[in-house]
C-alpha cells in the first residue's frame, strides 16, 4: 500500500510538471515581435508605396505597404528567419533575410531597408565599356550589371529598354563600311544578350548611332592608318613596325536606358 501510494504521488507530480510545461509553451507561443521598419533610398529620403512581402520558407506570412513616411509595421513570431521582399516600379527589387530572435516577452524589432532607385530615362552608369574597342563581343566586365537589368525587367513588366550602340569612330570615308559593320555586329550582340535572358523583343529596342559622347574610359588603342588623300598612293609600311598603341579616353560603346511604360 505504501509503495502504491508513493507511486501515485510520483505520477501526480510528473503529470503536474507536464501541465506546467504545456502552459509555459503556450505562453511562449503567444509572445510576438513587432517589426517597425523604415525604407529609404540612397540619399536617405523615405520611399512610399513599397510592397512588402514576408515569407517563412515558401509560405507567405505577411504582406503590407510602406507609408508616405517610408514606414511599415508587422507582427511576426520570434525565433524564426524570414525573407523580406520589397518591390516598387521605380526601384530595384530587394530581397533580404529578416531574423527574429527567440523572445521571452513582447519586443519591438527595428528594421532599416535601403532601396536603389532605377536609373530611369538616362543611360545606366556601367562600370566599364560594354564593348571594347574593335570588338563586337559583350565585355565580361559588365555582364553582372547587364544581368541585374535583365532580372529587374523580369520582375517588373512595366520596364522597357532602349539601347544605343556606337562604332569606334565616325562612319565616314573609306572607314564607313567597316564602322557600320562593327556597329551592326554590336547591335546584334547586345540584342541577343538580352533576348537570351528571356526578355521579350517587344521590350528591347536597339539602334545604332555615331553621335559619340565624351571620352570616359582610358584604353590603349591602336589607331588605324589614315586613308591617303584622293589621287595619292598609300605609303609603304615599314617592315617589323606595327602601329603603336596610344593611351586615350574612349566613350561608352553602348548606352542602355530603362523606361517605365504606362
Amino acid at each position: 500500500m505504501v509503495v502504491s501510494f508513493r507511486f501515485g504521488r510520483v505520477m501526480f507530480f510528473c503529470a503536474a510538471l507536464a501541465v506546467l510545461a504545456t502552459a509555459a509553451h503556450a505562453q511562449m507561443s503567444k509572445v510576438v515581435a513587432l517589426v517597425k521598419g523604415e525604407i529609404h533610398n540612397q540619399s536617405g529620403s523615405p520611399v512610399a508605396d513599397v510592397q512588402i512581402q514576408v515569407y517563412k520558407g515558401s509560405e507567405k506570412v505577411n504582406n503590407t505597404k510602406s507609408t508616405v513616411e517610408g514606414k511599415f509595421q508587422m507582427i511576426l513570431q520570434p525565433g524564426t528567419d524570414y525573407k523580406l521582399i520589397c518591390t516598387n516600379s521605380k526601384y530595384y527589387y530587394l530581397e533580404q533575410v529578416l531574423s527574429i530572435p527567440a523572445l521571452e516577452k513582447y519586443k519591438e524589432v527595428p528594421v532599416s531597408v535601403s532601396m536603389r532607385s532605377l536609373e530611369l530615362n538616362s543611360p545606366f552608369p556601367f562600370s566599364d565599356l560594354v564593348f571594347e574597342p574593335k570588338s563586337s563581343t559583350v565585355s565580361p566586365k559588365v555582364t553582372s550589371e547587364l544581368d541585374m537589368i535583365a532580372a529587374q525587367m523580369k520582375r517588373n513588366s512595366k520596364i522597357a529598354l532602349k539601347v544605343t550602340v556606337y562604332p569606334d569612330m565616325a562612319a565616314s570615308g573609306k572607314a564607313a563600311a567597316a564602322q557600320d559593320e562593327l556597329a551592326t555586329a554590336r547591335k546584334n550582340a547586345i540584342s541577343g544578350y538580352f533576348l537570351g535572358k528571356g526578355l521579350s523583343s517587344s521590350n528591347v529596342t536597339v539602334a545604332t548611332s555615331t553621335a559619340f559622347g565624351p571620352g570616359k574610359f582610358e584604353r590603349m588603342v591602336t589607331m588605324d592608318e589614315p586613308a591617303p588623300a584622293k589621287g595619292k598612293k598609300a605609303p609603304k609600311k615599314k617592315k617589323g613596325k606595327a602601329p603603336a598603341p596610344v593611351k586615350m579616353k574612349v566613350p561608352q560603346t553602348a548606352d542602355v536606358v530603362m523606361e517605365v511604360n504606362g
